[in-house]
Parts: C-alpha cells; sequence; structure tokens
C-alpha cells in the first residue's frame, strides 16, 4: 500500500502525550495556558472552552444580552456551521460576497451590507489568509457596530505585523482536528472588551467541567488521530478515516469548559509554534510561487506586508470539471487534496438570496481544491504536487 499525505496533518508527537501527562489532571495547567495565550494575543483576556464553535457560540449569547440589533454580516463561502450558530443565537445571517485576491469577503461587498440593523461583522480568515483590508475595517464602520474575527484556520497570520485576531475587539481560535495548532479539539476566546470579558466569564461559570471519562475519551482520539495521519498508517487505514470525518461535527452540542490535560499539551505545542507556523508559511508559498504561473488556476494573493499561516493552500480551477480529475491524480501520487465546502451558504441554507446571488462565492465553491502545507509535508511531496498539477489542470 501506497503512503498517503493527508490534508490535514499533526504536530503532537508521543513525546508530548507522556509529558502532559505527568500533570495532565493539574487545574493550574489552565492559568498557564491562558497565560501564554494572553502574551501571544498582546494582553488580552483568554477564555478556553471546548471548540472554536463553542466560543463563537458564547461571544454570541453574551452580545444578545447587550443589544437590539440582529443582523451579522458573514461571507458567502465559509463553515456551515457558523450559519447554525448565527441563526441558534437568534441573528439574521448577512451574506457578501468574497474576494479573488484572499478568497474571503470582498471588502466592498462587505461594507455594502452595512444597516442600522447591523450587529456586527464576523470576518473569517479562512485557509490562513488575513481578509484584505482588516487593518482599515474598524476606521470605516460605524463605532456601534461589532467586529469579531474567525481565526480558527488563522492563528499565527499576520499583516503589518499585527496577528490575526489583533484587528478587533474580540476574536476566537480552535485547537480543532487539521487547525494550525490541533488538539483535535479546544478553542478560546481573545477580547479586550471588559464588559463583554465580565459576560463570557459568567457564561463559563454556569459550564460543568469535563468528566474525568470525557478527558480519557479525548486523549484516546487525539492518539489516534496523531498516528492515523502519518503517511504509512493514512495509506492502509484511509477507508476507515474516511467514515470518521463524516461525523457531523457542527450539529453536537458544544458547551463544556477545557480540560486541564487539554492546556498541558497545548502548552506543548505553543513552545513551538514559531516553527510551526514558519513552516506552514514556507510551504504554502513554496507551493504558490510553483503554480502563479499556470494560467488554468486563479492562486491567492499574498502581499508583501503579509505573512499567511497557511492552514491549507488554496486554489481555484478555471475549469470545475477538473477538480475530480486532479484529486484522483494527486491521491494516486498519494497525496490527498480536498474541496472543502461544496457549496456557499445561500445555497446550503435558506436565506433569502436568489441562487445566482454572490458569483465569486459560487465560483468559488465549483472550482475550489486545497493542498496540504502542514510541516510534515517534505519538499518532495510539495514537488510532486506542482508536478501532478501542472500536468493535469493544462
Amino acid at each position: 500500500m501506497i503512503s498517503r499525505i493527508p490534508i490535514i496533518g499533526s504536530s503532537l508527537t508521543f513525546t508530548d502525550f507522556c509529558c502532559a501527562f505527568k500533570r495532565g489532571f493539574d487545574a493550574k495547567t489552565e492559568s498557564e495556558l491562558a497565560d501564554t495565550l494572553s502574551e501571544f494575543c498582546s494582553g488580552k483576556e483568554i477564555f478556553l472552552l471546548d471548540s472554536g464553535a463553542a466560543c463563537l457560540e458564547a461571544i454570541f449569547s453574551c452580545l444578545k444580552e447587550q443589544n437590539a440589533k440582529d443582523e451579522v454580516i458573514m461571507p458567502a463561502y465559509a463553515p456551515g456551521i457558523l450559519v447554525d450558530i448565527v441563526l441558534k443565537a437568534g441573528f439574521k445571517p448577512v451574506l457578501c460576497d468574497v474576494s479573488f485576491n484572499t478568497f474571503n469577503c470582498d471588502y466592498d461587498s462587505l461594507l455594502k451590507c452595512i444597516s442600522k440593523k447591523t450587529l456586527l461583522v464576523l470576518v473569517v480568515h479562512m485557509f490562513g489568509m488575513t481578509m484584505e483590508g482588516i487593518e482599515k475595517l474598524r476606521l470605516d464602520l460605524p463605532e456601534d457596530i461589532y467586529i469579531v474575527e474567525d481565526c480558527a484556520q488563522a492563528m499565527g497570520s499576520s499583516v503589518h505585523n499585527k496577528k490575526t485576531g489583533s484587528f478587533s475587539e474580540t476574536g476566537f481560535f480552535s485547537f480543532g482536528r487539521g487547525k494550525n495548532i490541533s488538539l483535535c479539539t479546544g478553542g478560546f476566546i481573545a477580547t479586550k472588551d471588559k464588559r463583554l470579558a465580565e459576560s463570557i466569564k459568567k457564561y463559563i461559570d454556569c459550564l460543568k467541567p469535563p468528566k474525568f471519562i470525557d478527558q480519557l475519551s479525548w486523549l484516546a482520539k487525539a492518539l489516534l488521530v496523531t498516528y492515523v495521519v502519518k503517511p504509512g498508517v493514512y495509506g492502509v487505514l484511509h477507508n476507515f478515516t474516511e467514515s470518521f470525518k463524516k461525523i457531523k461535527q457542527d450539529k453536537l452540542s458544544f458547551r463544556s469548559k477545557f480540560s486541564p490535560f487539554q492546556s498541558r499539551l497545548a502548552c506543548r505545542l505553543l513552545s513551538r509554534k514559531e516553527s510551526i507556523f514558519l513552516n506552514r508559511y514556507a510551504n504554502g508559498m513554496f507551493l504558490l510561487k510553483r503554480l502563479k504561473g499556470i494560467q488554468e488556476l486563479i492562486c491567492p494573493v499574498v502581499s508583501e506586508l503579509s505573512r499567511p499561516v497557511f492552514n491549507r493552500l488554496p486554489f481555484i480551477l478555471r475549469d470545475p470539471g477538473k477538480v475530480s480529475l486532479i484529486k484522483k491524480r494527486l491521491w494516486d501520487a498519494g497525496i490527498e487534496a480536498s474541496d472543502l465546502y461544496a457549496q456557499p451558504l445561500h445555497h446550503k441554507f435558506d436565506l433569502g438570496y436568489k441562487t445566482q446571488e454572490f458569483p465569486n462565492a459560487c465560483y468559488l465553491a465549483k472550482g475550489l481544491l486545497t493542498l496540504p502545507v502542514y510541516p510534515e509535508v517534505k519538499i518532495h511531496y510539495l514537488l510532486k504536487i506542482s508536478e501532478v498539477i501542472k500536468k493535469d489542470a493544462i
């Protein structure tokens, strides 16, 4: 069986698990992690939960108590779970189109969505690419409109040496499966809004800590994922992992505190964060440079002032009919690629929009392909990826 590189990887090691286990159930580790993350987020107050989705749900729940407005602006191409959470909170999703420069919110389209009912703008930094224009967004919005940055896929990315999550009052991050710093589950909120912080603290204080059996269950899952994504193992267990991926994470109930063991393991990974971030950036830029000249592709634009920590490297095939072909060719060469979300949000949910609206998001959904660029993807795999795409995209 051929070794295969999965679309997501893990930087965890057996040594990490052993070291974390020694102090894994010490409650003090959570405060140590919060201090580490606060330093990383320029002194913002940190709140830990068991998923990125839980973080956004907590933010919306607390903001609802403070404001009567109900519209949330978000990109038309994004994870469907975001719409689920917006609707669950009693808010109305308002969609804007995406840009072919960063595959995130189109700046002008976003500004046109602003109304008297706008509560907040949900800035989604997809693929590790920072939304174009984020550094001036606060200046172009009315003061009473909140900005929340979804940094689930973009931890470590920066523009003008400012990290994602620092361009707004509040941001949230994910430690979920396949994220830049991955524990298979978990997330955190970083905020400088004292009023919101007080509400979030009360919200979290009402949640129950995870049971010991739940912590052991998470440990087993994290160990399993860590070893299944190794190339030699993944080739053999691919059919098993496919069924595991299809579990509907977005329909689960996320409402529990972060576990002490997760905190210790997160501290281990964060001690190597700069190396992980640098490798993701370098791998993504290497592939991007090799793909840029292919006319049949639309590649993201990385400005000289930005440093994306790629979660995956995205590109669009001008001929969507070739997406399946190139995925198959890459798989035969031992590399997994993914088209991610098959539909824009207004096709997946009945939000009152016409099918043909948001043409860029529709085009992106049809032609998108994403490539693995995590640190464990070595140079010979990157070269093989570019060779296959150059051969079959033309």
